[in-house]
C-alpha cells in the first residue's frame, strides 16, 4: 500500500505529458482511448523506459468493460496491446463479472486462465430489497412508471417522495418519460428532474452529481452515462424501465443505491407483459389456435383437390381401392414391435441416493447449460417473433413469483455465484405468514481483515444482514407500501374508441369548439410552461393537433359524456387533470 498522498491527473494537455513522463505523479488515470491514440500523447510515454519500469500495476477499473464495450468502443478491443508495453501486473476489479465475462476478459487481453490469481466477493446488495412490476398500461404512456415514482397518496404541490434514479436503454424514451412525469409538477419544479445521458456535456454532468448529492435535483432519468464508479450514498429508489438489458448492467445499475453505511433502498423492474410466464402461456395458447386453423384450411384445400381430382378420373373407383390396397397394409416384414424398446423396470438394481440440490445449483445448471448452447457453432438465430426473449436469470427473476423458490434474489445469487463465495450460511427465505419461499445465501462479514482493532472492522466492508429481501419473501414491509397494488391501476387501460366520421363539412359551431380548445391548450401552455415555451414549442405539450382533432370529432358525434369517454375516445394522457375543463367546452 502506498503511504504517500496520491495525486491522480487525466490527461488533458501536452504539460501533462512530460510530467508524466518524469513521473511527477503517483496514480494517472487514463482512458483507453487516450492511451492508444494513435500519435497522441501517450505514444510517447510508452516508449519512455524510465516510465514503463516504474509502473507497478495496471488497474483496469470496470474491467468488465473490456469485453462488454469491445463492439463498440474498439480500443477496449485492443486492450491486449498494453501487455506488449508494460510487465507490469494487471488487477481486473469489477462488481459483475460471471465467468462467460470473465473468460472474454482474459481473452481479450491475451491472458492465460493458469497465470491469473482470482479474488471473488459476494455482490450481493442485502440493504436493496428487489420487486419486479408487470406493465398495465401502454408503454408509451410511461403511466406505470409515473405511478411507481410518485407512489400512494402523492397529490399536486408535493414533491417527489424518494431521491430517485431510473435507468433506461433508450435516449428517446428517457426525455419522453421525463416530459410525461413534468406535467405533475409546479412550473418552478419542473427542472428538478433530469435527463442524463451521453449527450450531456460534462460540465453539467458533473454540475447534476453535485446538485444531486445536496439533494438540489429529486431525481435523475438515466442511461448506463450515469456512471459505474458514481458514489452516491443516499439513494433510496432505483427504476428498471423496461428489460432491455442484460444481468449485469441491472445488477450494475441497482448496484448505484444505498451505498452509504446504514442506508436501505428499493430497485423496481418494470418489465413488459411479453416476459411474464401467463403471458407467454396465453401466446403460445394464441399460437397454437392459429397453427390449428391453417393446419385445417390447408386439409380443406388438399381434400377439395383430390375430389376435384377423382371427378376428372376416368375410373376413379378402381384407383381408390388399388390405393387403398396398397398403401394400407403392412407387409409381415414391416410389422411393428411394440416391445422391443420395453426395459423391465423391475429388474433393475438398488437406486442410488441422489443428493438434494439447492435452489441456486439447480438454476446454475439452467444458466450455464443454455450458455453453452448458445456458444456452440453452427447455432441458429433467433427465429422470427423470438427477438427480445429474455437470458434464463433475467426471465427467472422476473418470473420468480410461479417458480419453485418464489424470491427475487435467488437468480442473481446463482449467476454470480454468490452461494459459492467465501464463508457464508444459509438461511431460509419466509414470508411474513412463515410460507417457505426458498433458501438464499448469505454472506458473513469478515469485515475485520481491514481493521483488525475497528471493533466491527472496516465499515465499508462490513456485511449486514438483512430482514427483508424481496417484495415475494416480505411483501407486507414497509418499504414496499408506496408501491400500488396491481388492483390500484390508477387509469385502467381503456377500452377500444369509437369509429366516428372524421371527414364532414365543419359548420360555425365545430369552427367554435376547435377555436376554442386551441385557446384553451394555448392558455394552458403558456400557465405550464411559459411563454418561451410557448413562443419556440407550441401548445402540443399539454394536446396535440391530432388529439385536439378526435376529439372535436368525437364531441360532434355526441360521444363525450364523461371523463372516462373522454379517455376512451381520444387517449389524451391530461384526461383526469384538466379533463373537466373540456368537457364544459364541449357542453357550452
Amino acid at each position: 500500500m502506498l503511504r504517500a498522498a496520491h495525486t491522480a491527473r487525466v490527461l488533458t494537455e501536452f504539460a501533462d505529458v512530460q510530467d508524466i513522463e518524469s513521473c511527477l505523479y503517483r496514480v494517472v488515470v487514463v482512458n483507453p482511448e487516450q492511451a492508444f491514440k494513435s500519435k497522441g500523447g501517450f505514444s510517447k510515454v510508452w516508449r519512455k523506459k524510465d516510465f514503463t519500469s516504474r509502473v507497478i500495476s495496471v488497474v483496469w477499473d470496470e474491467a468488465h468493460c473490456i469485453f462488454n464495450w469491445a463492439s463498440f468502443r474498439t480500443d477496449y478491443g485492443d486492450a491486449g496491446r498494453m501487455r506488449n508495453l508494460l510487465s507490469a501486473p494487471f488487477h481486473l476489479p469489477s462488481a459483475t463479472m460471471p465467468d462467460p465475462v470473465f473468460n472474454g476478459v482474459l481473452e481479450t487481453l491475451n491472458l492465460e486462465r493458469s497465470r491469473v490469481e482470482v479474488h471473488r466477493r459476494s455482490n450481493d446488495r442485502p440493504n436493496v430489497y428487489l420487486t419486479v412490476r408487470k406493465m398495465h398500461h401502454a408503454a408509451r404512456t410511461y403511466q406505470d412508471l409515473v405511478d411507481v415514482l410518485l407512489g400512494k397518496g402523492w397529490k399536486r404541490g408535493d414533491r417527489m417522495p424518494f431521491k430517485s434514479l431510473t435507468f433506461f436503454d433508450s435516449i428517446e424514451e428517457s426525455l419522453q418519460a421525463a416530459d410525461v412525469l413534468r406535467k405533475y409538477f409546479a412550473p418552478e419544479d419542473k427542472y428538478k428532474l433530469l435527463c442524463f445521458n451521453s449527450d450531456v456535456t460534462a460540465g453539467l454532468r458533473e454540475a447534476a452529481t453535485e446538485e444531486f448529492k445536496a439533494g438540489k435535483l429529486w431525481g435523475l432519468y438515466c442511461t448506463d452515462s450515469f456512471g459505474m464508479g458514481v458514489d452516491i450514498a443516499d439513494i433510496e429508489l432505483i427504476v428498471q424501465w423496461k428489460l432491455t438489458c442484460d444481468m449485469d448492467s441491472l445488477w450494475q445499475r441497482i448496484g448505484r443505491a444505498a451505498r452509504g453505511p446504514g442506508t436501505e433502498a428499493v430497485a423496481v423492474i418494470i418489465a413488459e407483459p411479453k416476459h411474464f410466464d401467463e403471458e407467454k402461456e396465453a401466446a403460445s395458447k394464441r399460437a397454437e389456435k392459429r397453427a390449428e386453423k391453417r393446419k385445417e384450411t390447408e386439409v380443406k384445400k388438399a381434400v377439395a383437390a383430390e375430389q376435384r381430382k377423382r371427378k376428372r378420373a376416368e375410373d376413379p373407383g378402381e384407383e381408390v381401392e388399388s390405393g387403398r390396397a396398397s398403401g394400407s397394409r403392412l407387409r409381415p416384414d414391416q410389422a411393428v414391435d411394440n416391445t422391443a424398446g420395453a426395459t423391465d423396470n423391475g429388474s433393475s438394481g438398488a437406486v442410488t441416493a441422489v443428493p438434494v440440490m439447492s435452489e441456486c445449483e439447480k438454476l446454475r445448471i439452467e444458466f450455464k447449460s443454455s450458455q453453452a448452447k448458445a456458444a456452440k457453432p453452427g447455432t441458429s438465430k433467433a427465429k422470427k417473433g423470438e427477438s427480445g426473449m429474455l437470458s434464463p436469470e433475467l426471465d427467472n427473476m422476473v418470473n420468480a413469483a410461479t417458480r419453485s423458490f418464489r424470491c427475487y434474489r435467488i437468480p442473481v445469487q446463482a449467476y454470480y455465484e454468490n452461494d459459492r463465495v467465501g464463508k457464508s450460511i444459509q438461511r431460509l427465505a419466509v414470508t411474513l405468514r412463515g410460507n417457505l419461499c426458498g433458501r438464499y445465501t448469505e454472506s458473513v462479514s469478515d469485515s475485520h481483515r481491514c481493521l483488525p482493532n475497528g471493533g466491527n472492522g472496516c465499515a465499508r466492508c462490513l456485511v449486514s444482514s438483512s430482514t427483508v429481501c424481496c417484495s415475494l419473501c416480505t411483501p407486507t414491509h414497509p418499504a414496499f407500501s408506496f408501491l400500488p397494488s396491481a388492483g390500484d391501476a390508477a387509469r385502467p387501460s381503456a377500452s377500444r374508441a369509437s369509429h366516428v366520421d372524421s371527414k364532414y363539412t365543419m359548420n360555425t359551431t365545430d369552427i367554435g369548439f376547435r377555436r376554442a380548445l386551441h385557446d384553451f391548450r394555448r392558455a394552458e401552455t403558456l400557465r405550464t410552461y411559459g411563454r418561451a415555451h410557448l413562443n419556440n414549442m407550441g401548445p402540443g405539450m399539454i394536446m396535440g393537433d391530432g388529439e385536439l382533432s378526435r376529439i372535436a370529432d368525437c364531441a360532434r358525434a355526441r360521444k363525450l359524456g364523461s371523463l372516462d369517454d373522454l379517455y376512451k375516445e381520444s387517449k389524451w394522457d391530461l384526461t383526469h387533470e384538466l379533463g373537466e375543463r373540456v368537457l364544459e367546452l364541449v357542453t357550452t
